[in-house]
């Protein structure tokens, strides 16, 4: 009885260590999406105060500097995500270790056979790729508002 409170104590910490890096990882994204957000905007307004006359040097620095901002603060957080996806993955490593290690654990999981392990990794698979594919599609708009200004200066 107490080896088996003890072990259910050791998966709670685990579980715990798992919320407590999604929510790291979910601050993290929070924190950049915002950062995103601010800037576009204000990419947006700095691009739009030429009223069409995209021929003014305000429109060469501006827009391209808050272009090269955005990328940098994209390039910048990606280290902090990838190191929150590595913590949970490890975590997740040694809770799915604990719970194979003994048929106590059945009720404590959702992965009671192999259908349904592989079932619950492709769910956590699926919920990372916006953590992992955010920062690139960002990086591709950003890439795309630097080269926007340029081309509205030739064209107009």
């Amino acid at each position: 009885m107490v080896e088996t409170e003890m072990e259910t104590d050791q998966l709670s910490y685990i579980r715990a260590e798992i919320r407590a890096e999604i929510g790291l990882l979910n601050d993290r994204l929070n924190a950049l999406m915002a950062s995103q957000s601010f800037l576009v905007i204000a990419y947006a307004s700095t691009l739009s105060s030429g009223y069409g006359d995209f021929r003014t040097l305000f429109i060469l620095i501006l827009p391209p500097f808050l272009a090269v901002l955005g990328a940098a603060l994209v390039f910048e957080a990606r280290p902090s995500l990838k190191a929150a996806l590595q913590a949970i993955e490890h975590w997740r490593e040694r809770e799915a270790a604990l719970v194979s290690s003994s048929a106590d654990y059945a009720p404590y999981t959702l992965a009671v056979d192999e259908n349904a392990r592989q079932a619950v990794e492709r769910r956590q698979h699926q919920g990372r790729h916006f953590a992992i594919r955010a920062p690139i599609i960002m990086l591709v708009a950003w890439f795309v508002f630097l080269l926007l200004p340029f081309g509205l200066y030739f064209a107009g």
